[in-house]
This record gives structure tokens, C-alpha cells and sequence, in this order.
């Protein structure tokens, strides 16, 4: 694995991480923070692949970003920035995009005739109350 700045990982322990940026180390590239217990923030360093310097379980794990999303929050979905869309998120596709049921249907209402709808995937998917809490 290639760490890169704009995705989203976790110790290997669990433990939230947030890179901060790219320094001019050869053997640990990569300055970020460990996010741990009363959001104390313990500052870190890793390697290209991800890997912690000493003993501590620190090595990074990537997350998706829809890694928090729960089956029917309500989301906006979208592919061209223009044109955004209210739905529900049903899943993250095996590609990693974000999926969601079709017509504002929910998990309840997708079901009997209607499962067999294909769920829609996008290219962007952020939760509702985010969406909106950014403008």
C-alpha cells in the first residue's frame, strides 16, 4: 500500500489518524497524528508504505471514507458537481463507491417487487447534515 495525503486511515490498533503532510524524510515521509482517547493527539511518523518507526502497533490501515455511513442516512450523491441529488445510502460497492437505493426509496421500501431495483452508485456521496453544515 501507497499511503497518499488525501485518503483516510487508522492504526492498525484502531486508533484515528490525520496526516498532516509530506516532509523531506527518506525513511518516514509522512507526518500526521494519532487521535486517541479525549481527542489527544499524539503526533507521528510513517514510511512510504504506511509503516510505524518503533515497537507501537501505529502502522496505517486505509479506511473508506464511507467508512462511518450507515445503511439509510440520508445523503447527497452526485457525479456532475452541477447536478446533486438527495437519497439514501444502501452500500459501498466493491469498487468503493457509494451506493444508494433507487427513487428515495429506503431499506424498508426496497424490498418485495422492488429489490430487485438496482442500487445506484456515485462518483461523491456525503452525509446530509455534513452536506449542509459546510455551506
Amino acid at each position: 500500500m501507497r499511503i497518499e495525503l488525501s485518503k483516510s486511515y487508522r492504526t492498525a490498533d484502531g486508533y484515528k489518524v490525520r496526516l498532516i503532510e509530506r516532509i523531506k524524510s527518506i525513511d518516514y515521509p509522512f507526518l500526521g497524528v494519532i487521535i486517541k482517547e479525549y481527542d489527544m493527539e499524539y503526533p507521528h511518523v510513517w514510511t512510504e508504505e504506511g509503516e510505524a518507526v518503533g515497537q507501537y502497533d501505529g502502522n496505517l490501515v486505509e479506511v473508506s471514507k464511507y467508512e462511518g455511513f450507515k445503511v439509510d442516512d440520508k445523503v447527497i450523491v452526485w457525479n456532475d458537481p452541477l447536478v446533486k441529488h438527495k437519497a439514501y445510502f444502501a452500500e459501498v460497492s466493491e469498487d468503493g463507491e457509494a451506493m444508494t437505493f433507487p427513487n428515495g426509496a429506503t431499506s424498508f421500501s426496497n424490498t418485495g417487487f422492488s429489490s430487485t431495483r438496482a442500487k445506484t452508485s456515485w462518483e461523491n456521496c456525503v452525509l446530509y447534515d455534513e452536506f449542509y453544515r459546510g455551506k
